[in-house]
């Protein structure tokens, strides 16, 4: 059962998982060999070496934000299965209770902080 603050949670990450693909979307294209992938074309200004130069700088730019906004896109779209699932607020770990305050801060937290802390890369 999804209570009253899950329910304003799971609107507001719809919400956020819409304005993730809206600007995935101004740059990326969709990879069509990944689910819920998406690639940056390379830009091409020219030939020269201030072109080329320009164009990789831009291609290492959008291709760092795609890369973060992929992953926050994975993330909000976890914390939406889990918030439907029932489960949102129980570590994936050790399935006891996120301490609150931690979920104030990150809301798509997955781990208590116990277990955040064991497995850092994880958190």
């Amino acid at each position: 059962m999804i209570n009253a603050d899950q329910k304003k949670l799971l609107t507001n990450f719809r919400k956020e998982e819409t304005d993730i693909l809206t600007e995935l979307s101004s740059f990326a294209q969709k990879d069509s060999r990944v689910d819920g992938g998406f690639i940056v074309p390379y830009p091409n200004e020219g030939t020269g070496l201030d072109e080329n130069a320009r164009e990789i700088e831009e291609f290492e730019r959008l291709n760092a934000l795609k890369n973060n906004l992929a992953k926050r896109l994975r993330d909000v779209r976890a914390t939406i299965t889990r918030i439907e699932a029932g489960l949102y607020g129980q570590c994936v770990n050790c399935f006891s209770s996120i301490e609150h305050t931690r979920l104030r801060v990150a809301p798509v937290a997955r781990l208590c902080i116990s277990c955040a802390k064991l497995n850092p890369r994880e958190a």
